[in-house]
Formats: C-alpha cells, structure tokens, sequence
C-alpha cells in the first residue's frame, strides 16, 4: 500500500504542477487581453479627435465581443491542447511547461516576414475587392463608411505608435487568434470531421480561420459603419471586403504554425511600420 501510494504522489506532483502553470498562463493571457482593449481606446481618443463619449458609443459593440473573448482565453487553451493548436508555447514554456522552448529569434524572423508581407497581400485585397466593392456601392447609392482617419499632430502620433501597436497586437492576437479561432476550429471539426489523431480536419481549420478573420475584419468595420446598420445584410456583407479580414487570415496562418507570439509579434509590427508611414506623411505636410 505504501509503495503504491508512494508512486502516486509523483504523479499527483506534477499534475498540480501542470494545473498551476496552466492557471498562471491563463491569467497572463486574460489580463494581457482585457489591458490590450482598455489601452487601445484612450489611445484611439487622442488620434481620432474624438470624445470618450463618441468613441465608447461607437465601439460599444466591439468592447463587449473584445473582452468576451479575451475572457474566454482559458476555454480556448483547453480547447487548443485538445485539437493540437499551439496556443502560447514560448510564454508557456517560460512558466515551466514541459517540451523545447521555441527560439525567440526563430519567432522575430517569421513575424518580420510577415509584417511585412501581411500589408502588401492587404493592399491587393484592397485594390482588387474593396475599391470595386466601393465602386459598385456609390453606383447603387449605398451608404459608404467612412475612412479612419487620424486628427493628430505628427509628434503625438509619433509618441502614440508603438503603445498602440503593441496593444492591439497583443489584444486583437489573444482575442482573435488564440481564442476565436481554437473555439470555431472545435465546432467545425464536430461538423467537418477530425482526423485520426483527434484533431480537426484541414477543412475545418480553414473555415474556422476564414469565419473568424471574417469576425475579425467586421469588427474593424462596425465603429464607422453607420447608415450601414439600417441595412444590416450589406453591413454584414461588407466585412467580406474589409483589408483586416485578410489580415487575420495571414496572422491565423503564422499562428497556427508559430503560435501566439509570433502572431502578437508581427501584428505589433505591421501597425507600428504603417504608423511610421503616417507619421512621416503628417510631417512632409507641414
């Protein structure tokens, strides 16, 4: 009895061990999501000219899915373990988890590449489907969004661009990729099938990322749309076009090969790269 209890205590050992790094995890994760969102909207105030009031109005909508989501990251960690998503392997390894940590310069090079490239896909995206989806709808007297646009000086901008971007990477990252997706990727391997490891088949990861970078374009759209919301079936459609939708489906990609960090990493890139364009923009005018 002795020696069957003494080698049951190793094995509860480490499974207390694992429940509390996944606790830890879980924590950083939800903690880092919800401040990502609250930072991003004071921020948002001082680029846009807006009042608190007007923006919090605007994106009402967009607040409440945001911090759902972020809420839901411990749901989607277990999910993700379930159906062989990487969830946050360097930051999960850091804590202690078992298995070889990912180099970090491994994760900056990939999310260099696709800082990069992510913007130039969305520029094709924009000229090929947004500006005739545009087009089509001023000829129909469809009400049409408008541009975001920064009320800034150069210098404040300048100051602004690197929190903002690191904020929205790390939030929009948490909320979309690591908990949308791993949450859709369940329900569409029920409805599509999971292959024989348990895991979803190649087509419900793909539907999953493609719905939820849908999810993830529309939310960008929602806080200019406007008219928009009076016919709900063309606001719906118009996510379709949004340049972010393409952008979530190639950060859902590096995600799902490199994880979170990776993700979090170029998405902080590629916004901080097009705040520096707009802030030398803003000075050339000067």
């Amino acid at each position: 009895m002795s020696d069957a209890s003494s080698a049951e205590a190793p094995a509860q050992d480490f499974a207390a061990t694992e429940r509390r790094q996944f606790r830890r995890l879980a924590t950083i994760l939800v903690v880092l999501g919800i401040a990502g969102t609250a930072l991003e909207l004071p921020l948002a105030v001082i680029l846009r000219g807006h009042t608190a009031r007007h923006l919090i109005d605007q994106t009402s909508v967009v607040l409440v899915v945001s911090l759902t989501l972020a809420v839901l990251a411990p749901t989607a960690l277990r999910i993700s373990s379930r159906i062989g998503f990487p969830g946050a392997p360097w930051t999960a390894s850091v804590l202690g988890a078992l298995g070889p940590r990912p180099a970090f310069l491994d994760l900056v090079r990939s999310a260099a590449f696709y800082a990069l490239a992510t913007p130039l896909i969305a520029a094709v995206m924009l000229v090929s489907l947004t500006l005739p989806g545009i087009a089509i709808a001023r000829a129909n007297h469809v009400p049409i969004p408008p541009m975001p646009e920064i009320d800034a000086s150069a210098r404040a901008t300048a100051l602004i661009a690197l929190p903002v971007s690191v904020a929205a990477g790390i939030s929009e990252e948490i909320e979309f990729r690591l908990t949308l997706f791993a949450i859709l990727a369940g329900v569409f391997g029920g409805l599509l099938g999971r292959r024989d490891d348990g895991r979803p088949s190649r087509s419900a990861v793909l539907s999953a990322a493609l719905v939820q970078s849908y999810v993830f374009g529309l939310m960008h759209l929602l806080p200019r749309a406007g008219a928009l919301y009076d016919r709900p079936g063309i606001l719906l459609l118009s996510g379709l076009v949004m340049p972010q939708m393409w952008e979530g489906l190639i950060f859902s990609h590096l995600y799902y090969f490199k994880g979170l960090e990776a993700s979090i990493l170029a998405h902080a890139m590629m916004d901080f790269g097009l705040f520096v364009i707009v802030t030398l923009t803003l000075l050339a005018q000067l």
